[in-house]
């Protein structure tokens, strides 16, 4: 029996926008320079797989520098506010779906870098 989790990716374009009025597509995991304003970033993906019983999804931050808010499919799942986090998703996964995160940098020490520096990923535990 293997218990080591399914993992899955979620790299490629995120849309951006801040609180200054940017907007574009950015890919992820990077840093984020410009730290005196707010960041939004969203990212559609699907999940169509099907879990056996016992299986759950959570949602990985494995490095990130800011302080924020993080909805899944317009659900709050919690605040940002660290380096890392896991929210369990399972019961809110639909065919498409949409991370929003948003980000401030404002108590950033000088010395971490800000954004999604590190993988986002899905992971499918037993």
């Amino acid at each position: 029996m293997n218990n080591k989790p399914h993992q899955i990716r979620i790299r490629g374009p995120w849309n951006f926008s801040t609180s200054d009025g940017e907007t574009g597509v950015v890919k992820m995991p990077g840093v984020w320079l410009k730290r005196d304003v707010s960041l939004q970033l969203n990212r559609k993906f699907n999940w169509l797989a099907d879990l056996e019983d016992g299986e759950t999804v959570f949602l990985i931050f494995e490095g990130y520098g800011g302080r924020g808010d993080l909805r899944v499919n317009d659900q709050q799942l919690g605040s940002l506010d660290g380096s890392t986090a896991a929210f369990e998703v399972t019961e809110l996964l639909q065919p498409s779906n949409m991370i929003d995160l948003e980000l401030s940098f404002g108590d950033l020490a000088d010395d971490i870098p800000a954004g999604l520096w590190g993988e986002v990923r899905l992971e499918v535990r037993s």
